[in-house]
């Protein structure tokens, strides 16, 4: 085993232990003319383990940019263990309710995923 892929299996770990079991969803959907609406059509499910963090935001409570996307102060941080890949678009299904993702960024030293960080917003 490699060292990131200790530092995966640790992470996991943690995850496992201290965060929340999440499901992810990925969905495209066809649109009807005939009857105007839309039809959203499953294509993945999977579950993972992962903790949420708020944003830390300056003293003025303005918002800022993080990898080119902007950030919300209702925006949440999550750390989903590594495994299946999660894409901008997937809905995130936490304890509290479900969140969109906004952005994925892998943590990938040496092209090995260690943990995701994902952007979720409501």
């Amino acid at each position: 085993m490699s060292f990131y892929s200790n530092m995966a299996a640790t992470a996991t770990n943690l995850l496992t232990k201290l965060g929340q079991t999440v499901t992810v969803t990925r969905s495209h959907g066809e649109f009807d003319p005939d009857t105007g609406k839309f039809t959203p059509v499953i294509n993945l499910v999977f579950t993972g383990k992962g903790a949420v963090i708020d944003y830390a935001f300056n003293k003025t409570g303005n918002t800022s940019t993080t990898k080119g996307t902007s950030v919300i102060e209702s925006d949440k941080v999550f750390l989903l263990q590594a495994g299946n890949e999660p894409k901008n678009g997937d809905r995130v299904t936490l304890l509290d309710g479900d969140m969109d993702v906004i952005a994925v960024e892998p943590l990938s030293p040496a092209g090995e995923v260690v943990i995701y960080e994902l952007q979720l917003r409501r």
